[in-house]
Parts: structure tokens; C-alpha cells; sequence
């Protein structure tokens, strides 16, 4: 049975094929789960009119976008009620770029 094994494998290595199935698994399992890595890898930009609602005393504005995630910009020049532009990815923190609309 040795024999048998090792010839359709042709050459492969058990460490190579546990190697090849748990990735086959992982794979699976994604596309079982409904999980699109161009969902999180690719994301469009999105970029949309928002108010700062809070600065604190370090300097730190926080704003809340339409996906609801809130959101941080450090150092920021921004007023509390200032209308600025943003650029994110949709449900994914950081902020890609800002710049001021109007003044609150």
C-alpha cells in the first residue's frame, strides 16, 4: 500500500500536501462563508460632506460618516460644526483625505 501512495503522489511530500490541502481548505471555507476579499482589499473610496462633532483638547477632531463608523482625524484644524469633505473606505476607519467646505 506504501507503494501505491508514493506513485500518486509522484513525489510530492506529505508536508507539501498537507500544505496544498490546508490551503484548499481555507479557500473553501471563504467561499462557503460568503467572504469577498475584493470587498475588503479593493473597497471603492468614498467620499462625502460631514460636520465635526467633537475636537477634544489634544487636538483631535471626530466626525461620523453615513456608514455610521466614526471616525478621527489627529492635529486637525477643524472647528466643532465646520462642514469638511472626507474620503474613506466604506466600514474601515482611518480617513484618506480631508479639506474644510465651509466654516460652522
Amino acid at each position: 500500500m506504501c507503494n501505491v501512495i508514493s506513485m500518486s503522489l509522484q513525489g510530492i511530500s506529505l508536508g507539501k500536501l498537507a500544505i496544498i490541502l490546508i490551503a484548499a481548505g481555507v479557500v473553501i471555507v471563504f467561499t462557503l462563508s460568503g467572504f469577498q476579499a475584493r470587498d475588503v482589499f479593493f473597497a471603492p473610496n468614498i467620499t462625502e460632506e460631514t460636520q465635526v462633532i467633537i475636537k477634544d483638547d489634544q487636538g483631535t477632531c471626530t466626525i461620523q460618516a453615513e456608514d455610521d463608523v466614526p471616525r478621527t482625524i489627529s492635529e486637525c484644524p477643524y472647528d466643532v460644526g465646520d462642514t469638511i469633505s472626507i474620503t474613506y473606505k466604506r466600514e474601515q476607519p482611518p480617513i484618506l483625505e480631508h479639506h474644510l467646505i465651509r466654516e460652522g
